[in-house]
Parts: C-alpha cells; sequence; structure tokens
C-alpha cells in the first residue's frame, strides 16, 4: 500500500513538472530580438526584432546592430508600411508564422526555449537564405 501511494506523489510531481513546462507562452508587452548577427563578409551586422500580438498577428523588421528597442518605439507597430507582418500559429511550445512585406515572405519555425527566449529558423522566399537565430525577449 505504501509503495502504491509513494509511486502515485511521485507521478503526480513528474505530471505537475511536465505540466508546468508546457504552459510557456509568449510575451505581448515587448519584443524579441537577436544579438548583432553579421553575415559573410560584412562589416555592419545586422538586429532583427519581432513582436507578437495577443490576436495572432506578428511583426518583424531588421535593423542596424546599433538600434534599440527604443528606437523603434514610435514606428514599430502593425500599422507601419515599413515591416514584415503575419499571423502566427502556437502549439504547446512551437511557433510557426509566414511575414510579408513589399519586398516579399519569410517563413518562421521554431519553438519557446523558456520565458524569454525563442529559437527560429527562417527561409526567405525572397532571395532563398536560410537562418537560425535566438530571439530575447526586451520588455
Amino acid at each position: 500500500m505504501m509503495k502504491i501511494l509513494i509511486c502515485s506523489i511521485l507521478f503526480f510531481l513528474l505530471f505537475q513538472r511536465f505540466n508546468a513546462q508546457e504552459k510557456i507562452e509568449l510575451k505581448f508587452d515587448g519584443l524579441y530580438q537577436t544579438k548583432c548577427v553579421f553575415e559573410k563578409d560584412e562589416i555592419e551586422g545586422t538586429n532583427y526584432f519581432i513582436r507578437f500580438y495577443p490576436n495572432g498577428n506578428v511583426i518583424e523588421v531588421g535593423t542596424g546592430c546599433d538600434a534599440t528597442p527604443q528606437d523603434l518605439e514610435s514606428w514599430f507597430n502593425l500599422n507601419s508600411k515599413d515591416i514584415s507582418i503575419g499571423n502566427y500559429k502556437l502549439k504547446n511550445k512551437k511557433i510557426s508564422f509566414q511575414t510579408k512585406s513589399i519586398a516579399g515572405e519569410v517563413n518562421y519555425k521554431g519553438k519557446i526555449l523558456d520565458e524569454n527566449t525563442i529559437v527560429l529558423k527562417s527561409h526567405s522566399l525572397i532571395n532563398g537564405n536560410r537562418d537560425r537565430h535566438n530571439y530575447y525577449f526586451v520588455k
């Protein structure tokens, strides 16, 4: 009887831990950004910024590495014509979306690693580039 009780408690605790890990969610009160990315033979790098909205919208833009989230504040929104816009799908920790801009489309797939980090693979339909970056949350 004691073994059954101990096993039941252990199972319950493991289930609770597993369940808590699956509930990691996107944050909407800020944005996610990469560290400065340098392509081959590039002198200046690029920071990529993504913002998710509770209604399923997502926006993305690349800027010079000296840009900060505060620099984007006045124009990085759903009404801007200079950004890529799309809709994301989220299932447990997995996320996917496609953004569109006047230049073309980019596909993204990835997962939420923890409460402040998302890893995304991208495939540009504009130039064929494929990348993988970690995005870090900034409030």
